[in-house]
């Protein structure tokens, strides 16, 4: 996974395991060097109808991160490179 561009997600049965994005799978994939997207989604139950995002917050989040990722994936195509390389080289 060495700078590969990660996008941590993640459901849950309750908001009281919401931090599992940073305290769980963040240093996870931190340890094996994986690019990881500052922004995390995570989602309960109650976030989703019909097995869609149906919550304001969720779906936010999502286009966030979404966005996020595609920068890091348009850096990886324009350089040929990882993003910390490319700025390393500027």
């Amino acid at each position: 996974l060495k700078d590969k561009p990660v996008l941590l997600t993640a459901t849950g049965g309750s908001e009281r395991h919401a931090l599992v994005l940073d305290h769980g799978l963040r240093p996870l994939f931190a340890f094996f060097s994986a690019d990881i997207v500052a922004t995390g989604i995570y989602a309960t139950e109650a976030d989703f109808s019909d097995c869609s995002p149906a919550s304001a917050s969720v779906t936010s989040r999502i286009d966030r991160a979404a966005t996020e990722l595609s920068w890091r994936l348009a850096a990886r195509a324009d350089t040929g490179t990882t993003p910390v390389a490319a700025l390393a080289a500027s």
